[in-house]
């Protein structure tokens, strides 16, 4: 069993913010409060996932094996940061495995019931996307600045 989200909590997480109060309880009752320990899962890199996630707190370590035995940490995400994104976008395939870093608490939602709401209530499926596709650009942006910062040489030099 899992606690319920609250609108206060999509609030905090900068999700439905434009909303009316009528949307954001709409969009609250089909979000879950699911909690982590550390070290656990929360996906695998390669599975079919059903559900995409906001950090409330704590954080998790987003890593991938790149075809070797070790996976390699990519990223660590903390609150407000949203996880499984590519099960709503991209068909349900993870592309990195999700690990607990420390205990954390998440606002699970079925991707599912998140379309259909979205295509049911198109501001919410506005707004919905426009959170997502910010997310996605600041997670893009700090993608090319560890790029930037990888094939940066010491001397100041690009060699």
């Amino acid at each position: 069993m899992h606690d319920k989200a609250t609108p206060q909590m999509l609030r905090e997480l900068q999700v439905g913010n434009d909303l009316p109060e009528t949307d954001q309880i709409e969009l609250a009752s089909i979000a879950n409060v699911v909690s982590f320990n550390a070290d656990e899962r929360v996906f695998r890199e390669g599975d079919k996932h059903s559900f995409i996630y906001w950090l409330l707190d704590g954080s998790i370590s987003l890593e991938m094996s790149s075809g070797v035995p070790a996976a390699k940490a990519l990223l660590t995400l903390g609150h407000g940061d949203i996880l499984a994104w590519s099960a709503f976008l991209a068909g349900g395939r993870m592309t990195a495995t999700a690990r607990v870093a420390e205990p954390t608490r998440l606002v699970r939602l079925d991707i599912q019931e998140l379309r259909n709401l979205c295509q049911a209530n198109h501001e919410i499926g506005f707004r919905v996307m426009e959170h997502l596709a910010s997310q996605l650009a600041q997670r893009l942006l700090a993608t090319r600045l560890q790029l930037l910062d990888l094939f940066h040489s010491p001397n100041g030099s690009n060699e």
